[in-house]
């Protein structure tokens, strides 16, 4: 909250997505540089370099509301399986870096 100038009652908009701001340092490793870069129905996505390997990071932010969840779970599933089968990235896919709670 410090870092942001947000406060406990202004993260999320009136439908449950995340408000990121430039600056904010969210995981304590990733530095947002795009607050909106994408949104869908379940989630937000923002743009944000990864402090430790200063490479480019999307960050997908589920809704907060309980259905929201457990579809994000649902593709954390997804996308964990289709790392692990396709270990040398030939299909493409894309990559689950790592996933956190936050707020």
């Amino acid at each position: 909250i410090g870092q942001t100038g947000a406060s406990g009652h202004d993260w999320d908009d009136a439908e449950g997505y995340y408000k990121a701001k430039v600056g904010e340092v969210m995981a304590d490793r990733y530095l947002v540089t795009d607050a909106m870069c994408g949104m869908g129905v379940f989630s937000n996505v923002v743009k944000a370099t990864d402090q430790e390997t200063k490479k480019a990071v999307a960050i997908k932010v589920m809704r907060a509301n309980d259905m929201m969840r457990k579809a994000a779970e649902k593709e954390v599933e997804i996308l964990e399986k289709l790392g692990r089968n396709d270990r040398a990235n030939r299909k493409h896919c894309i990559r689950l870096l790592k996933t956190f709670m936050y707020r």
